[in-house]
């Protein structure tokens, strides 16, 4: 038969594998708006100069500034992406945070009761307290990652849009 404590302890070892293992993945990697926008500025200072004119030079400046607007946005939409990134790995640090503090207050609680059936009933109101502590926890990580999905997707349809507009023009 299992005890209060294990089955508290099997439901928090779930909870907790669901904010996975190792170091949260933070945005720095996806993050490439620096370049993106030192890229910009060589673009848009790349001009005809006053040598060049006529209707070559219009559509080169033309297809410059389109390009140079690109590469704005790309700039743009990757520090957007690395933010989120960044949120989903401070969403995860804390979840499993929270849990940490729950799992070693309801043992702290079970160190301090006897190991028998009083103990168990006494255990109970603690192990109920936790195990919804635990659920709360796991509802709001879920509930700010299902908001960061949200915003990463919107990113994507940002992306999207650049690629279908590239070579048309």
């Amino acid at each position: 038969m299992i005890s209060v404590l294990g089955a508290f302890l099997s439901t928090w070892d779930d909870a907790r594998a669901t904010l996975g293992a190792g170091t949260p993945v933070d945005g720095t990697r996806f993050d490439m708006g620096g370049r993106l926008d030192e890229l910009h500025r060589t673009v848009a200072a790349a001009t005809p100069g006053s040598v060049w004119t006529g209707s070559s030079a219009e559509a080169y400046t033309d297809r410059n500034h389109q390009l140079a607007a690109t590469l704005a946005r790309l700039a743009e939409l990757d520090r957007r992406l690395g933010a989120e990134v960044d949120r989903s790995a401070q969403v995860v640090a804390a979840g499993r945070r929270d849990l940490d503090t729950v799992k070693q207050w309801v043992l702290s609680a079970a160190a301090s009761v006897p190991p028998n059936a009083a103990g168990e009933r006494a255990l109970m109101p603690v192990v109920s307290k936790g195990v919804a502590d635990v659920a709360d926890i796991v509802q709001r990580s879920n509930s700010d990652m299902s908001g960061i999905a949200a915003r990463i997707r919107d990113i994507g349809t940002g992306y999207q849009a650049l690629t279908g507009r590239e070579g048309r023009g």
